[in-house]
């Protein structure tokens, strides 16, 4: 059976650079491959870029490793080496790849036996080369964006209101920027963000990006921006740059707009809380109106609720396009966020996909058997041996290149560049048997979860007992797609309809036979919807105790 030559053919994004497009890589590999005598086989990533030369961004690559894993790959062709990375931390892992499952590298200037020292030398020192002309690359590129942005070339992505770009430049629009002079204006003379909305949709103004209303928060960041007042600070990379242009408002106006955005904060103690106090703020909608619901958080008059803000808008004279909402009832914060929680919790405890989930991603589950563990600890362990007969052959190779220094053998520059490559051998390989240290002590913990149902318990747990507003939104985030909020008239109840990203809600295990278990099974979605009924309590402490003790 022939042996096969894999091809790997990448370029930049928008770069198909003489002699190396995808075409001429192939047919390139596809020459050697008959002259050796082999088979081929082609791994095409197409186009991506050196900004995004990352693993993750490469699936051809991520397919070819983990073939190289499985011991298929033995001859590897690249037309050059930066096909491979100009990256110097995914360069690493493709080479220790490649000579930890002993494959030869093939490129049109020769090949590389990684056994052999030398060609270790001379690859990592062309790699080394790529790694420092991408770097070079990237650094022009910034230094070419700072001196564009010198020159008042815009850099900063989309055009802001009241400005256009002119020869890269930007220039200001008069029409929008009498707008723009106006929401400072307004809001400095006591006008709120939903006035100056208002004032927005009067005129007829849009959005430029998706020619809507403009959301409340945008117009924040209008009276935030400093471009208004002639600059910008920007960050290239690692590199900060003021950059600079025409201004639309007065310094002092937009000063004063300033602190008077901070005091109406201030006044309502309302930094940063928001996100810690209001968890389900952004879940809760109005089934009357299908409108988002708002928290009130009112600690000295003891008022903790969500309410539907569209009802509100009304009790102030603004109808915003909708009908009257006859949602009165407002819900309990610390009451609600309690019964969703834990109807979350309860739905993760007894989920049968994300038990499933938890048993294949979290844990290995590719060790069976105590003696599936001792053979992958025997083949680390063996791995480990290796590795230190490596370093103890490049410990030797350095005092043999000191003996060819002392007998002027060798110049002082190439005992240097070869006693430095050699250390950096030692220093890698010295990592990577850390490395298997560490992944032989993780794979007998493994061997200690027996009861992976007891770890998966305790881990909800922790939810239910956690008191981390983060984490909880966290795992909101992740299962929680909508809840519609309802009143009862005749039960006095509140009804929430609670609905999730994944069918969880009563998934379930079905066995392929249950007559003959060890058939299999398969998993059976459930429903991604639940209805939730309570009354609304004044002595919510006590009523979450007396949950908490069922």
């Amino acid at each position: 059976m022939k042996d096969v030559l894999h091809i790997y053919c990448r370029v930049s994004s928008g770069i198909q650079e003489k002699g190396n497009s995808l075409e001429e890589q192939e047919q390139s590999g596809i020459r050697l491959s008959k002259q050796l005598g082999f088979n081929h086989m082609t791994w095409n990533e197409e186009s991506q870029t050196s900004k995004l030369d990352t693993l993750h961004n490469r699936p051809q690559m991520l397919g070819l490793l983990d073939e190289i894993d499985k011991g298929k790959v033995k001859h590897l062709y690249v037309i050059s080496l930066d096909r491979l990375s100009r990256n110097e931390s995914t360069s690493f892992n493709i080479k220790y790849k490649l000579i930890h499952n002993k494959v030869t590298l093939h490129t049109s200037t020769g090949q590389y036996d990684f056994d052999n020292y030398m060609d270790r030398f001379i690859y990592n020192t062309l790699s080394n080369s790529s790694v420092l002309e991408n770097e070079m690359r990237r650094d022009k590129s910034v230094r070419g964006k700072i001196r564009g942005m010198k020159k008042g070339h815009w850099k900063g992505g989309d055009i802001n209101f009241g400005y256009k770009l002119v020869d890269k430049k930007l220039q200001i629009i008069k029409d929008e920027s009498v707008h723009i002079k106006k929401l400072f204006k307004m809001y400095d003379n006591g006008k709120s963000t939903k006035d100056l909305q208002d004032y927005l949709l009067s005129e007829g103004l849009k959005t430029r990006r998706n020619n809507s209303v403009f959301p409340l928060q945008s117009i924040t960041n209008i009276l935030k921006n400093t471009i208004y007042i002639g600059y910008k600070d920007m960050k290239i990379t690692d590199f900060k740059y003021r950059f600079e242009c025409p201004p639309i408002v007065d310094e002092s106006l937009f000063h004063k707009v300033q602190m008077r955005m901070k005091d109406i904060l201030e006044r309502k103690n309302q930094i940063n809380r928001t996100q810690h106090e209001y968890l389900l703020r952004d879940y809760l909608y109005c089934n009357e109106c299908k409108n988002g619901m708002s928290g009130l958080w009112r600690e000295k008059l003891n008022q903790f609720n969500y309410f539907c803000s569209n009802r509100t808008r009304v009790w102030k004279g603004y109808k915003n396009g909708k009908e009257k909402c006859t949602m009165r009832r407002s819900l309990s914060i610390k009451q609600t966020d309690f019964l969703v929680w834990e109807t979350i919790c309860d739905t993760l405890e007894n989920s049968s996909t994300l038990k499933e989930s938890f048993k294949s991603t979290q844990l290995d589950t590719k060790f069976k058997s105590d003696k599936e563990v001792k053979n992958e600890v025997r083949r680390v362990r063996h791995n480990i041996q290796r590795i230190s007969r490596e370093i103890n052959d490049l410990n030797e190779n350095i005092l043999l290149i000191e003996k060819q220094k002392w007998t002027n053998k060798m110049d002082e520059k190439t005992y240097k560049e070869v006693k430095s490559s050699i250390i950096d051998n030692i220093q890698e390989l010295e990592s990577q048997r850390d490395s298997k240290e560490l992944t032989i002590t993780d794979t007998l913990i493994q061997k200690k979860w027996l009861n992976w149902i007891d770890r998966y318990s305790k881990k909800i747990d922790k939810y239910r007992d956690t008191k981390d507003k983060e984490l909880m939104k966290e795992v909101f985030g992740e299962v929680l797609q909508k809840i519609f909020v309802d009143w009862d008239v005749d039960t006095k109840e509140h009804i929430l309809d609670i609905r999730l990203k994944l069918p969880l809600f009563n998934d379930k295990i079905e066995y392929i036979d249950k007559s003959n278990k060890s058939l299999g099974y398969k998993l059976k979605d459930g429903k991604k919807s639940k209805e939730l009924r309570y009354k609304k309590t004044n002595n919510v402490k006590r009523f979450i105790e007396s949950k908490k003790k069922i």
